[in-house]
């Protein structure tokens, strides 16, 4: 019986599905039953998956066999945990932990098992937040798969410390996990190549970034052979990043084609959407104004066609760049909307007011230039007023400042000096003597363009990003994943 289950299980992780229903069919219960359920989890009917896991589990109960439960225990448990239901694996674990921890004389499949059911505790934990215990969850299914020369459950319970220690910031930790997976999985399959992803991932936060192209590269080969169309997509954005970060733009350019070919096969108007913007930006940004335009034109159909609202400021940014490319001042009514409209998120708001500043402030002679810079000043006023001076002290000061140099800029000085006075207050009250000194010492007569660029490095500057997040509590719609890419990768407020 374990010969063929473990065959039909093997069919059923490489998604090898022809013909197993029959095949399963002929297995008794709660086998049967069992199967049906590992089938229904890969040909992603769920329902049909916890329905066949819990009559298995049921069954189990109701023979009293130690091995039909502990069996049935793991199969429902990743049955719930794949549909989100984490509290509910996390019951059926821990009603029957002490069947687990007590048993005497285990036979070898029900060590095999029980190092499953600690494994998909860890999971479970793990997507629970709480990551003490699900490390030494992965730490027990680990010792289960080295005993029984389980290569799978090794690999994937080095794979699970691997990620936890990322995500608590043990990323030597990580890296040292990620290679002790990789080494036990078998290479040129999916899986392989999704840890490499991952891994590729783990190196870039490291700053190890041709060790990253190179993993990148390694499971990009593989997934373009027998990979999905979205795990490509994954990984010709990330080194769509990184080409961009080394200023390598036509690089960049040619993998974010590849993103839209990609996306084209399987019909995903996100990513279609997102590549036809990336190709329009690199475009205007390389001066290839016609190729530019046709991806607009591609990116604002993909839009409307699929009703993609939460795209539609990003379309205005296009149109802003090229605007920009052409004819500064036809830019501006864009600008000044996008930052006037109320319900506009704030995310993309605060980036219309960098696109402004940063392509407006250095023409002296544009007319209205003092009644914008007004505008923004007062933009930033409501920002300052939604933070809290208490609990958010230096990135207070921090606003203040900045609309102290807005002012003088649009020649208000009294305001000027209000305002940095008030500045220099809160930064002498709460204890920030670098902060103070800096302030101090923007009092001082300073020539016009080199406000202009206090103001600019202060926008676009990582910390006072971080700091105006944290302080104003955005919600994750506002700053998605998204705009971060296309802000940080792809020079959204370059002018160049």
């Amino acid at each position: 019986m374990d010969s063929l289950e473990d065959a039909i299980l093997k069919k059923l992780h490489v998604k090898e599905l022809t013909g197993l229903p029959e095949a399963i069919q002929k297995f008794q219960e709660p086998y049967r039953s069992l199967l049906f359920s590992a089938y229904y989890y890969q040909t992603e009917d769920h329902e049909k998956a916890v329905g066949y896991a819990q009559d298995a589990f049921d069954m189990a109960f109701a023979s009293q066999s130690r091995q039909q439960i502990i069996r049935a225990t793991s199969r429902l448990a990743e049955c719930l945990i794949r549909i989100g239901r984490l509290e509910n694996a996390i019951d059926v674990i821990e009603a029957n932990y002490q069947i687990f921890k007590s048993a005497k004389n285990l036979t070898p499949y029900e060590q095999k098992w029980i190092g499953y059911v600690h494994y998909q505790y860890a999971v479970a934990l793990a997507q629970l937040s709480n990551f003490d215990k699900s490390m030494q969850q992965f730490k027990f299914a680990l010792e289960y798969g080295q005993k029984n020369n389980d290569n799978h459950l090794v690999s994937s319970s080095f794979n699970g410390l691997a990620i936890v220690s990322e995500w608590i910031g043990k990323m030597k930790n990580a890296e040292t996990y990620y290679k002790k997976s990789l080494r036990h999985k078998p290479k040129n399959t999916i899986e392989y190549a999704v840890t490499l992803g991952n891994y590729g991932a783990l190196l870039l936060a490291l700053g190890k970034t041709e060790q990253a192209t190179a993993t990148y590269r390694k499971a990009l080969a593989i997934f373009e052979r027998k990979g999905t169309a979205e795990q490509k997509i994954l990984i010709y954005q990330q080194l769509a990043s990184i080409a961009t970060d080394h200023n390598q733009p036509t690089l960049a350019l040619n993998y974010c084609k590849k993103i839209l070919a990609a996306a084209k096969t399987v019909n995903l108007p996100n990513d279609i959407a997102y590549a036809s913007f990336a190709i329009g930006l690199i475009n205007v940004n390389l001066g290839n104004l016609p190729d530019a335009e046709k991806a607009l034109h591609d990116f604002e159909k993909t839009v409307q066609e699929n009703t993609l609202k939460h795209l539609l400021p990003y379309l205005d940014f296009l149109k802003i760049k090229l605007l920009l490319k052409q004819n500064k001042h036809e830019a501006l009514p864009l600008l000044r909307k996008m930052i006037r409209q109320e319900n506009q998120m704030f995310a993309h708001k605060h980036s219309a007011i960098q696109t402004l500043l940063t392509s407006f402030l250095p023409l002296d002679n544009l007319p209205e230039k003092a009644h914008i810079v007004r505008e923004i000043e007062m933009t930033f006023k409501k920002m300052q007023d939604g933070a809290n001076e208490t609990e958010s002290p230096h990135f207070y000061a921090s606003v203040l400042k900045l609309r102290a140099l807005l002012s003088k800029i649009s020649g208000d000085h009294d305001k000027f000096h209000s305002l940095l006075s008030e500045a220099i207050s809160i930064a002498k009250k709460h204890h920030y003597p670098e902060l103070e000194a800096e302030l101090k010492k923007t009092q001082m007569d300073t020539p016009p363009q080199e406000i202009e660029k206090n103001v600019l490095d202060m926008l676009l500057s990582e910390s006072f990003q971080r700091e105006m997040h944290k302080s104003l509590n955005l919600p994750t719609n506002e700053v998605n994943e998204f705009y971060d890419l296309l802000n940080s990768k792809f020079g959204l407020f370059s002018t160049s």
